[in-house]
């Protein structure tokens, strides 16, 4: 649980550094859904979805993205009561 929690701060770091780039016909590797997830961007609201292709976060936002990224062989994460946070580098480590 530890190593697939350290991945998705990961993927949430990398959804502040890059752009990501897909295909309008790819879908989500994975899809985490939950009322708790932070992006620390104060313009996102409260996400309730986070969909990721390969290691970028492909879209952030509400549950009406679920259509658009879910395909045959998407992963879907509930998160239920759990959270989902960036992930946070220490400068002083």
């Amino acid at each position: 649980m530890k190593q697939f929690l350290n991945r998705v701060t990961t993927l949430l770091t990398l959804y502040f550094a890059a752009s990501p780039v897909y295909s309008a016909q790819e879908f989500a590797d994975r899809i985490f859904l939950g009322s708790h997830i932070l992006t620390m961007d104060e313009n996102q609201g409260t996400p309730e979805l986070v969909a990721t292709l390969g290691e970028q976060i492909v879209a952030v936002g509400n549950r009406d993205l679920l259509a658009r990224w879910q395909g045959p062989n998407t992963e879907i994460r509930e998160l239920e009561d759990q959270a989902l946070l960036p992930g946070f580098i220490d400068a002083h480590g």
